[in-house]
């Protein structure tokens, strides 16, 4: 299986743990990393590493740039992934989320996330994509539980 962590699901392993949810994040993320290459394959993007160059803190960046070793699929924008970006941010969606999305979609994969904004959003609009997106630790539990 295919699936697209965005670049909040990529640093969570280097936030500081301030909460349970966080923690739980981390540790799915975590899971989830090691799996790509045997069980699922990592998707990344030209985007990923655009939102990951913004990262003002030089160790945390390169931390996150090298769990994208792994990266065994990379999509690199067009328009029809542009188009579809657009849509996402009538939506409600921020700039960098929504081409996240519409590259995740371009490359059949599973939009993994840890804003609930993003989830929110497609809750409120079921419509808006037929990708799979979920937070790290609810969707490797249904992968778990089959």
């Amino acid at each position: 299986m295919k699936v697209y962590l965005d670049v909040c699901c990529l640093c969570r392993p280097f936030d500081k743990i301030l909460n349970q949810k966080i923690y739980l994040e981390s540790e799915a993320v975590h899971t989830i990393l090691g799996q790509c290459g045997d069980e699922h394959t990592l998707v990344s993007s030209q985007v990923v590493k655009e939102e990951i160059r913004k990262i003002s803190d030089p160790e945390k960046r390169n931390r996150v740039l090298n769990l994208l070793l792994i990266t065994g699929e990379y999509v690199c924008l067009n328009d029809e992934i542009i188009d579809r970006a657009r849509i996402f941010k009538q939506a409600g969606m921020r700039t960098f989320d929504a081409l996240h999305l519409a590259c995740a979609e371009s490359a059949h994969a599973v939009f993994i996330t840890s804003d609930d904004k993003i989830i929110r959003i497609l809750q409120k609009n079921p419509d808006l994509t037929n990708t799979p997106v979920n937070n790290p630790v609810i969707w490797l539990m249904e992968e778990e539980n089959g």
